[in-house]
């Protein structure tokens, strides 16, 4: 799997959506379970089916919590013991799972602070549908970048799926939620000779100043960027560049689109370990961030 192949999944995320009580004016069945010991006063969740599969787009940018993270979780906690999801993996298996609301306790949040899974994302638009659409319609909730990726989600995402990719069931913060300084490493290419066309390799281009040091999250506010190249698209023009080279990457300004590939452009080195490029992303032409200095290592195995 490619990050153009990963961030597919999100450019085209498989969603099912159950019938809800209101869409035809039956109400839907009820899960047929026993009570969880877990939350013996609370009822089963409503059932999965009947429902369809319908295809959406999650690819705006969402930098730290939406407004809306938190709310899922709550309204699941105080009404249902259990719940049953059903997904499609991003391997293109169906699977429909039976849960406490304990159980997918993150997946409820990751996507509304930009660091979600494909199923993850699944899971949050599936029950909010189905339990809080009346407040706000899942179109609604996309639209206004309720849920999304910032870029150390998408290429930590990425990262965590290519090692496992059946594996998206995750009690905590994987890959999406590391630091950049954490995900870049320290290997970096510091010479025009390191960088071979036509990469078969993922390089990750890590957002630096002049000097070489990786900007990133602080508590003041700052932040830094990180992109990943597309195997296999990586061209020079002589020895010491400039070369080209496709990048997807989610980035900013918060609820704009943010997920995207595009073509880069190493232009030079000004000091060994420091690339200057100039970037292909439309939104970024003409503007201060369309020429950044950036720390380059291979992605390797994890």
């Amino acid at each position: 799997m490619t990050p153009s192949e990963y961030a597919a999944k999100f450019l085209n995320l498989y969603l099912f959506l159950p019938q809800r009580s209101d869409d035809d004016g039956a109400s839907p069945a009820t899960s047929m379970y026993l009570p969880d010991p877990r939350a013996p006063n609370l009822v089963a969740g409503d059932s999965l089916d009947p429902g369809s599969w319908r295809r959406v787009t999650v690819n705006l940018y969402r930098l730290k919590g939406s407004a809306q993270a938190g709310v899922l979780y709550s309204t699941l906690k105080n009404k249902v013991a259990f719940i049953d999801v059903r997904v499609m993996g991003i391997d293109g298996s169906i699977q429909t799972h039976h849960f406490h609301p304990d159980d997918i306790k993150y997946a409820l949040a990751a996507p509304f602070f930009g660091k979600g899974y494909p199923e993850e994302c699944q899971i949050v638009l599936q029950l909010w549908h189905r339990y809080r659409s009346k407040q706000l319609d899942i179109n609604s909730l996309i639209a206004t970048a309720g849920i999304g990726l910032d870029c150390n989600g998408f290429v930590g995402g990425y990262i965590d799926r290519l090692k496992s990719p059946s594996n998206w069931l995750r009690k905590s913060g994987t890959h999406t939620g590391d630091m950049i300084n954490s995900l870049l490493g320290r290997n970096f290419l510091n010479t025009w000779d390191m960088i071979q066309p036509p990469g078969a390799q993922c390089l990750l281009f890590g957002e630096c100043d002049a000097n070489g040091n990786v900007a990133d999250h602080s508590a003041d506010g700052g932040t830094g960027h990180i992109m990943i190249t597309e195997p296999g698209t990586l061209a020079k023009n002589s020895v010491t560049g400039p070369a080209t080279v496709d990048v997807v990457e989610s980035t900013g300004p918060v609820g704009k689109v943010g997920l995207q590939r595009s073509r880069c452009t190493i232009l030079s080195m000004p000091k060994p370990g420091v690339f200057r490029i100039q970037r292909g992303v439309p939104s970024k032409k003409n503007t201060a961030d369309e020429f950044m200095h950036v720390r380059i290592v291979q992605l390797l195995a994890r």
